[in-house]
């Protein structure tokens, strides 16, 4: 078929489970016209940004009703999907691509071959928390997306039918998923090729954003969105994958200022995730959010609020630290400066709010710095409580004309859970969040006001509120002691929805998992059965104490996980 291939995930370079080829194999073995997003793709700006929407949308795991269309745009035919990336290419989880694909529409696998990869779990051992799926080598998808031309070599189009795009060529993926684009051709604002075009639709984007790239990375190569005239980290004449213009017109407008001695979003970090870990992480409202350090070789690191006037903070602050899960408590010496002077605390490590002393009197700026000279990016602070929100606000451009208006969160989200078979498997380790993750916060100055009812895609942020309401559908209360994570699919309801394919799992560092069900009415109970299933990372309980009504039972549980009483 005409078109192209497209290798996924990208690598920076060729290493693989059998090997390190460094360049890859199809360069010299493929007859079909491939593509690759490497560490220096050799291509052009515009095609680079839309093969990173591509790798970005792999990395969150989230199936894409549009991906197949925004393929078609880019004359891809087939994905080579290769399941033989060594852990060293730092390339996402099969499982994680699989989770993408094999929702997304239009996008199906027509073939595979090579060795099966990575052994399956069993009985004794279970690699990567149930991670680790077995898959051919290699994989072959085909797209065959609604949009599909007759030949992607030689395609016309009328031209009274182009819509303008205002924003980076990466906007092209939302607005595929939106159904917005069909067939219709497209041009980018500002294109010095279509000045005589007549476009049928504009659509004003927020995704042409001033940022620095660090090139030769493939990830987490990306800054936060910078204010209009904030530095540039790195000095070189070139900071951006730019397709038209020096520098990206959607900007940061910050309420506050915030510093560090690092993050793990600068571009010269050496712990490059997650995305959405900057400084006004840890003031934005959102305790699934927080600041890191990016740097492991800094002996002493801080975080920093600054306020434009001086303001009474009183004595003490409240603080939740990044919990490191360690299962024996320890304490964490901390620095807390104010205008009015410093103050040293043992903080504990723990998740959790905690109430610190301060120097009271009027302050123009707080500072936390963090004394663990072990390693710095295990520590962090997830929410600090003091005036003013660290919100990550974006300000569109003034005077931006189009017919229609889209709004996306940037990328650097991705759940907790991922499905395997008939299995919902949940890590803290997997989820990740962008700077976007509080909430879609923009500035945008219209020349006239939209007339038309906007369409929103939201999703739940509060896993503990939609626990709640699945209960409340339910009829039935389960409270635990602690989860491992925050998604609403392993939380307490999982251990009593009556599916095999669920788990709640307690926190690490629980020393004493606790569930507590309430039932609708009062019921005769005679024993409780207990089940895991063969692939989830958690084990059996074997002796329990069970608490029903006023009488208490201990004991321990038979070969089936019964526990008669």
């Amino acid at each position: 078929r005409p078109g192209r291939a497209l290798i996924v995930p990208g690598a920076s370079f060729g290493q693989y489970v059998w090997g390190r080829t460094q360049d890859e194999p199809l360069q010299a073995y493929g007859g079909y016209p491939w593509g690759v997003r490497d560490a220096v793709p050799l291509s052009s700006a515009g095609n680079i940004r839309m093969l990173d929407a591509v790798e970005a949308r792999l990395e969150s795991g989230q199936p894409s009703p549009g991906l197949a269309a925004y393929l078609n745009r880019m004359g891809v035919r087939y994905l080579v999907v290769r399941n033989d990336l060594a852990p060293s290419a730092q390339a996402p989880m099969p499982i994680r691509v699989h989770q993408a694909l094999d929702g997304s529409p239009g996008i199906n696998r027509v073939a595979f071959f090579g060795p099966i990869v990575d052994r399956p779990y069993g009985s004794e051992v279970l690699a990567d928390e149930g991670m680790r799926v077995s898959y051919p080598a290699v994989e072959i998808y085909r797209v065959t997306p609604s949009n599909e031309p007759t030949d992607p070599r030689a395609v016309l189009r009328p031209a009274d039918s182009t819509v303008e795009v205002a924003g980076g060529p990466e906007a092209l993926l939302p607005l595929s998923d939106l159904g917005a684009l069909s067939n219709r051709p497209t041009v980018l604002s500002g294109d010095p090729e279509a000045t005589d075009l007549t476009p049928d639709t504009g659509v004003v984007t927020d995704t042409d954003r001033r940022r620095e790239i660090t090139f030769g990375y493939m990830r987490g190569n990306e800054s936060p969105t910078l204010t209009a005239d904030q530095e540039y980290e790195q000095s070189r004449p070139v900071h951006d994958y730019r397709v038209f213009g020096e520098e990206g017109s959607v900007v940061a407008a910050p309420g506050l200022e915030f510093d560090a001695s690092s993050s793990a979003t600068d571009v010269d970090a050496t712990w490059r995730q997650p995305r959405g870990a900057t400084p006004a992480a840890a003031m934005d409202g959102a305790l699934d959010t927080y600041w890191r350090p990016g740097a492991l070789n800094e002996e002493r690191s801080y975080w920093e609020v600054r306020y434009p006037e001086a303001i009474d903070l009183g004595n003490t602050v409240d603080l939740a630290l990044l919990n490191r899960g360690t299962k024996t408590p320890t304490t964490i010496p901390l620095e807390i400066t104010t205008a009015n002077g410093t103050t040293t605390v043992d903080a504990r490590d723990f998740a959790g709010w905690q109430t610190l002393p301060i120097a009271s009197g009027q302050t123009d700026f707080l500072r936390v710095a963090l004394a663990d000279v072990f390693r710095p990016p295990l520590l962090g602070i997830r929410e600090i409580r003091l005036p003013g929100e660290g919100v990550s606000q974006l300000e569109l451009p003034g005077g931006a004309s189009g017919d229609a208006l889209l709004l996306t969160a940037r990328p650097g989200d991705a759940g907790e859970c991922v499905p395997r078979d008939d299995l919902l498997l949940c890590s803290d380790g997997l989820g990740r969040f962008s700077q976007d993750r509080p909430g879609l916060f923009r500035v945008v100055d219209l020349p006239s006001p939209l007339t038309s009812d906007p369409r929103i895609l939201v999703a739940p942020r509060d896993a503990a509120t939609v626990a709640d309401s699945l209960a409340q559908v339910a009829g039935v209360g389960v409270e635990t002691s602690s989860t491992r994570t925050r998604a609403a699919g392993g939380s307490g309801i999982a251990a009593f929805d009556r599916q095999l394919g669920t788990t709640w799992q307690a926190a690490p560092e629980d020393p004493a998992p606790e569930v507590k069900i309430t039932l609708p009415q009062i019921r005769e109970l005679r024993g409780i059965r207990l089940v895991n299933r063969q692939g989830v990372n958690a084990s059996s309980p074997l002796e329990l104490q069970v608490q029903a009504g006023d009488r208490t039972f201990q004991g321990f549980t038979d070969g089936r996980g019964l526990f008669r009483f």
